[in-house]
């Protein structure tokens, strides 16, 4: 089999309720994200995605794969979940995700340090999946462009901000507020780019200008 690099992980629900699945997916995909974002696949892996299904009690154990994805179940208090709120829902999402990886690894019979380093560096961020783009400097020596990006359960969004000389924020405009998963923000993704000494633009993948600040306005 050829030997690919395990970059992908999902949550779902054992549910017949497709709408009850699609609103879980949707409202953890920010953690399964983070924990993509912190996970370090060595190569070798012979798949690119664990789905981990949660259920009330596993009736289907251990691992199924196919084309790749490998799917498992996870014991999980869905109604626990509903009951709870803010990070308490994304301490059960994580602890689930991570129960089903691990299972995955111990099948395969895979190091289970790059899983426990993820999940411990997703407790450290707080459940927190946010970034900044590196600071881009502008024509004039004297201002920084970055976009500062939150995915949470309900959106992502993300801002482009202009810093000046001393790190004062001098301006900042929303350039993107999606529902939270990547198959619908993520043509949106893109980067600043200055067009001048006092303009910036925020710019799409697919070269749209999303948003822009003009610093003298």
């Amino acid at each position: 089999m050829q030997r690919v690099q395990l970059k992908q992980f999902g949550l779902g629900l054992a549910s017949a309720d497709r709408e009850d699945d699609s609103a879980f997916a949707f409202e953890t995909r920010y953690i399964c994200a983070l924990y993509e974002r912190h996970f370090v696949s060595p190569l070798g892996f012979e798949l690119w995605k664990i789905d981990v299904e949660c259920a009330p009690a596993v009736v289907r154990p251990g691992i199924r794969c196919a084309l790749g994805i490998a799917m498992t179940q996870a014991r999980f208090d869905y109604s626990a979940y509903l009951a709870a709120s803010g990070v308490a829902r994304a301490v059960m999402a994580l602890d689930a995700l991570h129960e089903g990886c691990l299972g995955v690894a111990r099948s395969q019979g895979w190091s289970e340090a790059p899983f426990d380093d993820a999940y411990r560096r997703v407790v450290a961020d707080e459940y927190r999946n946010e970034a900044t783009s590196p600071p881009l400097l502008g024509p004039d020596k004297a201002h920084v462009a970055v976009v500062h990006s939150i995915h949470d359960a309900d959106r992502y969004r993300a801002w482009l901000i202009v810093y000046g000389r001393h790190g004062e924020e001098i301006a900042r405009t929303q350039v993107i507020d999606e529902l939270p998963d990547e198959l619908i923000f993520a043509r949106r993704l893109g980067r600043a780019k200055w067009k001048g000494p006092s303009r910036v633009v925020f710019v799409s993948s697919g070269d749209e200008v999303l948003g822009a600040i003009d610093i003298n306005r």
